[in-house]
């Protein structure tokens, strides 16, 4: 598999993630819009199962990523 190929599957994966974590938490002021200074901190303890990020890579996912907003499952 190239390179190219790899890197997009891990990005792909990373968005998943995020995509899982429970960024927007009830109480939340405005639930659907995380928090901006508390999304490093809801992504390393994710889903509260095994999709987290290190904070190494949470870091890394916010310099590149920008969180609009996010639904819970309801």
């Amino acid at each position: 598999m190239a390179k190219g190929q790899i890197s997009k599957l891990l990005e792909f994966a990373n968005m998943q993630m995020a995509a899982e974590a429970f960024l927007s938490r009830l109480g939340d002021d405005t639930p659907n819009i995380p928090p901006a200074g508390q999304i490093q901190a809801r992504l390393t303890q994710g889903n509260t199962h095994a999709s987290t990020f290190t904070p190494i890579q949470a870091e890394q996912f916010t310099a590149q990523y920008e969180v609009l907003t996010q639904y819970r499952n309801d």
